[in-house]
């Protein structure tokens, strides 16, 4: 059975990227809570203009396409932004890890107000949304967030948040497989996820067509997205001990 590095960069990248996305897009959900509330009235001066218009935007409505659309784009791009960070960032910048990440984070957070914002009709910004300042520090929040998280856990500190402490071979031979099996089982996850979500959308417009639980239909395919991925990584990596298990038997 081949082995692989419980610290090998692309497998703990995957897994690192995944938790990190994970705890952005429970922050964002967060957010979108607080702006839905201060926008009824629990804001004065011209920020409660600024969470009029942001509620308006359609970006924290659930019966509206663009919230999940967003979703899903930044899950996907943060895992590409964890692998791009273990390969290029990771070694060339000094300081403690949480350091590192809030630095690295500006690269990301440039590419949202920059590219993804504008792609989403906000403008370059945020500035179309007419929200002031409010896209662009909920941004640089979130993303602050999701680098310092991904910093930590592809660190060696992941090694014991992800896994137990190695103390032998056998151990060694375990944390390796489970972790690059849990790599795998979240990319697999994601798929089958979102392709399981795509069906039962199908299905349900085949049918009466009625929102899901209030909320537009990419909502379904999000939620079973994410749910996959994590189902995936913890399947995996039960997997992966189970091979290991199998192969110090054999020696």
């Amino acid at each position: 059975m081949r082995r692989y590095s419980a610290s090998d960069p692309f497998a703990r990248a995957l897994l690192s990227g995944f938790i990190a996305s994970t705890a952005m897009q429970l922050a964002f959900a967060l957010g979108c809570s607080a702006v839905l509330l201060l926008a009824n009235g629990q804001a004065a001066g011209p920020a409660s203009s600024w969470f009029q218009s942001l509620r308006n935007s359609g970006l924290v409505d659930l019966t509206r396409p663009a919230l999940h659309q967003a979703i899903g784009l930044y899950f996907l791009v943060g895992l590409l932004w964890a692998v791009v960070y273990t390969h290029m960032f990771q070694h060339r910048l000094s300081g403690p890890q949480w350091e590192r990440g809030l630095l690295f984070a500006c690269v990301p957070w440039l590419f949202s107000v920059l590219v993804l914002l504008p792609v989403a009709g906000a403008g370059p910004l945020g500035l179309a949304l007419a929200a002031g300042p409010l896209p662009l520090i909920g941004s640089l929040a979130l993303h602050a967030l999701y680098g310092v998280t991904l910093a930590v856990l592809s660190s060696s500190f992941g090694d014991g948040v992800m896994a137990r402490p190695r103390s032998g071979e056998a151990q060694v031979i375990a944390l390796q497989n489970a972790e690059f099996c849990a790599a795998l089982g979240v990319v697999g996850g994601l798929a089958l996820g979102a392709g399981l979500g795509l069906v039962l959308v199908n299905v349900n417009q085949a049918g009466n067509g009625s929102a899901w639980l209030g909320m537009h239909p990419f909502g379904l395919v999000a939620a079973s997205t994410v749910t996959g991925g994590a189902l995936g990584g913890l399947v995996g990596s039960f997997f992966g001990l189970g091979r290991a298990e199998a192969y110090v038997k054999r020696t």
